[in-house]
């Protein structure tokens, strides 16, 4: 009640606060979160070799990753339910049978830990995953080196506030497949249109505000980041990833780094925070 502004970081906690507190709805303002680029950008070289060695996998048999591969996914985050990790894994088998037609060689890496560990190394396992590896808890000079390497970061939470690894990813020069959910279409929408999580063609169809969906699909979007798909739905985000991977759908992976820098680097968002707390001053005197 005595805040001259309140701050947050998506539209949909925005919508979600002023639902709860619609006396102060004239009151918020949306700030996305940023990132450092000293820790999260493009690499002129990456030794994966030596990357590849510091790692450890208990689904290899030398416990190593496999140097030997054609295209690279990577998840970055914690083990929980939120995350969507077993939809990940579920559309990764999908992947790996597609690719494996074709004589290709998929890797997928996990880096990450948590309480739900043993069930989703338990599931790789039971649908026989032969290149899909968690590599555990790493650190930011690790995960960059990783994401230079990586062809696409894949984000399937089931509901993310803001979702910070989207941005770390493509910084580092790459697109992403996420999920339309939470505060992610928010970073993700590059169109200038409204992304809906359920379009309806009878009613949305007619509204020139309104992006629709890819042909052929029932919810997912390509922006210039990457492409967005449906909640919970793992032969959507199978279908995007094995799009990007095999080169049916192609990005500008400078311009895509170049655009995070601009839009979300700690410098950018730290101006607009201190725009807002100068207005909130000036209403004070």
């Amino acid at each position: 009640q005595g805040s001259q502004r309140v701050i947050v970081i998506s539209e949909d906690q925005k919508q979600q606060f002023c639902e709860l507190f619609p006396e102060a709805a004239d009151k918020v303002v949306l700030v996305k979160n940023g990132y450092n680029p000293d820790k999260f950008h493009v690499m002129e070289s990456v030794d994966k070799d030596a990357l590849f060695d510091s790692l450890t996998s208990d689904r290899s048999e030398d416990g190593k990753l496999p140097k030997d591969y054609d295209k690279m996914a990577l998840f970055v985050g914690k083990f929980a339910d939120f995350k969507g990790i077993d939809v990940l894994i579920d559309a990764t088998k999908k992947n790996e049978e597609e690719a494996e037609k074709r004589g290709e060689n998929l890797l997928t890496v996990i880096v990450g830990t948590g309480a739900l560990e043993p069930d989703l190394k338990a599931q790789a396992e039971n649908l026989g995953l032969k290149n899909l590896h968690f590599v555990g808890l790493q650190g930011p000079d690790v995960i960059r080196q990783l994401q230079n390497l990586a062809d696409l970061s894949v984000v399937p939470s089931r509901n993310e506030p803001f979702g910070l690894v989207v941005i770390e990813g493509t910084a580092c020069g790459h697109p992403v497949v996420a999920t339309n959910s939470g505060g992610i279409p928010d970073i993700m929408n590059t169109t200038g249109k409204t992304i809906k999580q359920n379009y309806d063609p009878a009613v949305d169809g007619n509204d020139p505000t309104v992006l629709a969906p890819n042909p052929g699909t029932k919810g997912t979007y390509t922006t210039d980041l990457g492409m967005l798909v449906p909640v919970d739905d793992s032969q959507a985000l199978s279908d995007a990833m094995m799009q990007i991977l095999d080169g049916d759908v192609t990005f500008n992976n400078k311009a895509i780094a170049d655009y995070t820098q601009r839009t979300y680097s700690q410098e950018a968002i730290n101006g607009e925070i201190l725009n807002i707390f100068s207005q909130a001053i000036e209403e004070c005197y």
